[in-house]
Order: C-alpha cells, then sequence, then structure tokens
C-alpha cells in the first residue's frame, strides 16, 4: 500500500471520507493514513482495523467493489 505515503497524485486512488479525513487504506485508523511507511502497520493493534467493523460496512463494501471495478 505505497500509495498512501507516496503517490503524488491521490485524485485517482479509491478512497472515501471519514471524520474529516480521506481514507485510501480502510484496514488503518483514519488519523494514520499520512504516516510515513503506514502499511507497515497493519498488525500493529492501535493501529490495524477491521474496516467493516471500524468504517461500516457500507463504507468498506464500496471501497472494495471500486477498486475492483477500476480494476476490471
Amino acid at each position: 500500500m505505497i500509495w498512501n505515503n507516496e503517490c503524488p497524485d491521490k485524485r485517482n486512488i479509491i478512497s472515501f471520507s471519514y471524520k474529516g479525513y480521506t481514507i485510501y487504506d480502510p484496514w488503518i485508523r483514519e488519523e494514520l493514513q499520512e504516516a510515513p511507511f503506514s502499511w507497515r502497520i497493519h498488525e500493529d493493534p492501535k493501529a490495524g482495523v477491521n474496516p467493516f467493523d471500524y468504517y461500516g460496512k457500507r463504507a468498506a463494501a464500496k471501497f472494495i467493489v471500486g477498486i475492483v471495478e477500476k480494476n476490471q
């Protein structure tokens, strides 16, 4: 998930809004979306989340459908 930090143009990356944050990686908490190397912290219990429980089933499902549709 290197896109979290190093992609200069995030306009074409699937995302959603949550509590004023843009969520590019729903497997981590909202305040850590721009953290350096955030793709490494998924297993940290203070950082990693179940996106369906944390952000809600609808938001997580729409995110996944968006990724699948973009890559067909």
